[in-house]
């Protein structure tokens, strides 16, 4: 994950590769390098939270799922994480 200028918003590799048209290995093969030489200390990743955005963004573009289905939805994916 990359930190935005937006306080406290992670973005996902996949969506930077898919903005400046690279791959995704490669980018993080270049971050995991860039991290270990500098020898930077992350901050934990909230999986919870990553999952509630993709997933919010994935509702967005499929309009047919219902509110209630996608609370479920929701509730049985943070349990699985």
């Amino acid at each position: 994950m990359i930190k935005t200028i937006t306080k406290d918003k992670l973005l996902p590799l996949t969506s930077v590769c898919e903005n400046v048209g690279c791959d995704v290995f490669e980018l993080g093969r270049m971050v995991s390098r860039v991290v270990d030489h500098l020898d930077l200390k992350l901050p934990d990743f909230d999986i919870v939270g990553l999952f509630k955005r993709v997933f919010r963004e994935w509702v967005s573009c499929n309009e047919g799922v219902g509110k209630g289905v996608s609370v479920r939805m929701v509730k049985h994916g943070i349990f699985l994480v």
